[in-house]
């Protein structure tokens, strides 16, 4: 069938009635018992040094497993993230793109 039929096409899919009449199962209903939910705490600066890092507060906290800062990705962190040169002129240097930042927060 050429794309150009499919746009607008009404397509008939196995599990839509299942889905829409409520009875499908997402997997955000799927609930288990050891279950850990995790957050991602973020920069507010688009680019600025990290001087210090203090995580004894967070750790402390009720119900908290874990708490992961540069420190403990040190030992294991290989090398960078593979980033393309897409817009970046021919003068500027593509900076390396980390999992986590170590001294800079950049982005």
């Amino acid at each position: 069938m050429a794309v150009a039929r499919l746009v607008g096409a009404r397509i008939q899919r196995r599990e839509d009635p299942r889905l829409i009449t409520g009875h499908g199962r997402y997997v955000d209903d799927v609930k288990q018992d050891a279950a850990l939910h995790m957050a991602v705490v973020r920069s507010p600066y688009a680019h600025a040094a990290i001087r210090r890092l203090e995580a004894t507060a967070a750790r402390a906290l009720p119900g908290v497993e874990a708490v992961y800062t540069a420190a403990e990705f040190k030992a294991v962190l290989q090398g960078s993230i593979p980033v393309g040169t897409a817009g970046v002129t021919d003068k500027r240097q593509v900076p390396d793109q980390l999992p986590i930042a170590f001294q800079e927060a950049v982005y």
